[in-house]
């Protein structure tokens, strides 16, 4: 204990500079918006503009077509997994149906940012609009329309108790709750709502993707939990984790918002 106590600390108790705080000061910190390949394709998804609707049809002819567009893909050009945590529930593209607003339909990938973007707004899609659940309560009530209509055929971890919209049913149980009013002085009983927030970070979701003749891709993107991203990408690629390499560069903020696979697939 003497001789700890008497050798020199470099690190505890003393004020060191911030490895990163060069690079974020001067602006030369690279973040994934900002990284960038020799030769790269730009990506971007076209969303679903319906809560709930069938898909007619989508003609991607046109988009295909236009000058400086190298891909245009949709479910039909892609295997059909489903993938998620506890709940196997998400599909990479929306299969013969929608089930929110913002949810992929296709992707297109051009020379360009323009070029992409023009892409997007050739993509012609047709819906059918089907009933919604917006609130919590109404997807609940008895005879709600399903969001899932083959809920019971998806992999799911056994602990959850599943039942139509219902994921998942838990109890927390800690300690005497009627003795607890019992004894209280005040009882208030309000409901309160709330709009749907997200975290405020700057930078948007992004990621870049590159193939080697190994069959290896390297992935650089700006998760917060690379492993996790890696196991979910291995899930929907069906390639084994070892072939997939996830590297993250600076993140521009996410407050948990980053902690799952955003667009590291599409890319």
């Amino acid at each position: 204990m003497t001789g700890m106590a008497t050798r020199e600390l470099h690190v505890v108790g003393k004020s060191l500079p911030r490895f990163d705080a060069p690079g974020k000061v001067t602006g030369t910190a690279v973040y994934a918006a900002d990284f960038a390949l020799p030769g790269m394709l730009v990506g971007k998804v076209y969303r679903s503009t319906q809560a709930h609707a069938r898909i007619v049809r989508l003609d991607v002819g046109r988009a295909r077509a236009l000058p400086g567009v190298r891909a245009v893909i949709s479910a039909a050009d892609v295997p059909e997994v489903r993938y998620g945590g506890g709940l196997k529930d998400e599909t990479v593209f929306a299969a013969g149906k929608v089930r929110y607003v913002g949810q992929p339909v296709a992707a297109v990938a051009a020379t360009t940012s323009e070029a992409a973007e023009a892409a997007l707004a050739a993509i012609e899609a047709v819906y059918e609009p089907l009933p919604a659940v917006l609130d919590l309560e109404a997807a609940l009530a008895p005879g709600a329309p399903l969001v899932h209509e083959e809920w019971q055929s998806y992999t799911a971890i056994p602990i959850l108790h599943r039942d139509g919209n219902v994921c998942n049913r838990a109890r927390i149980v800690v300690g005497d709750i009627e003795r607890g009013f019992e004894e209280a002085h005040r009882i208030f009983e309000h409901r309160f709502r709330t709009s749907m927030v997200h975290q405020g970070y700057t930078e948007p979701r992004a990621a870049v993707a590159q193939w080697d003749s190994s069959g290896t891709v390297t992935v650089w993107s700006n998760t917060q939990l690379p492993f996790e991203v890696q196991n979910t990408l291995a899930e929907i690629l069906q390639t084994p984790p070892s072939k997939i390499r996830v590297v993250v560069p600076g993140i521009g903020g996410g407050f948990g918002g980053k902690l799952r696979v955003g667009v590291e697939h599409f890319a």
